[in-house]
């Protein structure tokens, strides 16, 4: 006679075997989704609120020139003969000299480049990186005006830098 109780009994215990099985392999695939899910869930940072530039435009006599710049920096300095504008951080800045005659400061520079500033070709001195330097003669007066003024604000002083 075929007994057929051991083959119950040992479909039984393949089948609590592939039971527990599958309850372990469900721990492991619930527990990589809330890993994933954490990842995903994190909020985002708020976006910084854009700075809000505005600009004003500078006006000196003596040297005879007058240009725009951003509200971000402000007078530190000024003389009859020169001025220097800033911001605390000292990132960004103006600075000019003028006179009949200025001597020319040997500076090691990097590179030159030509500009158009107030309808006058000039050759700018690139020193560090950041840092351009330039002279003008003042039209009417013939005075010499030099600048040092950071690259980022070179091409707001070329489009708005006049003569008085």
């Amino acid at each position: 006679m075929n007994k057929k109780g051991p083959y119950f009994l040992i479909g039984s215990l393949v089948l609590v075997i592939f039971f527990i099985a599958g309850l372990q392999y469900g721990k492991q695939v619930e527990k990589a989704n809330k890993t994933i899910t954490a990842i995903l869930s994190v909020s985002p940072t708020r976006p910084d609120e854009p700075i809000k530039i505005s600009y004003d435009r500078f006006e000196h006599k003596e040297c005879g020139v007058s240009f725009v710049y951003p509200s971000l920096i402000s007078l530190i300095k000024q003389s009859s003969t020169s001025a220097v504008l800033g911001n605390k951080h000292a990132k960004e800045s103006i600075n000019f000299t003028c006179g009949t005659s200025l001597s020319s400061q040997n500076i090691n520079n990097l590179a030159t480049v030509s500009s158009k500033i107030a309808g006058t070709e000039v050759t700018a001195n690139i020193r560090d990186k950041k840092i351009i330097d330039f002279t003008l003669t003042h039209p009417k007066t013939g005075k010499k005006i030099h600048f040092v003024v950071n690259k980022e604000l070179l091409p707001l002083l070329e489009e708005t830098l006049a003569f008085l």
